[in-house]
């Protein structure tokens, strides 16, 4: 199990690993590196090909 949610009255309330689940402000935790962030490449970052 990773976690636990909670559904209450229609809001979502949740605990886990990767940080708190709350209504109307969604997930609080440490950020998650992008691809862009690591360092890769990105296609749409690059220029046209040409062939």
């Amino acid at each position: 199990m990773e976690g636990l949610e909670l559904n209450l009255l229609g809001l979502n309330f949740g605990v886990s690993g990767s940080g708190v689940k709350l209504p109307f402000v969604g997930r609080l935790g440490p950020a998650f590196k992008s691809a862009a962030a690591a360092g890769q490449p990105s296609a749409a970052l690059e220029g046209p090909v040409n062939p």
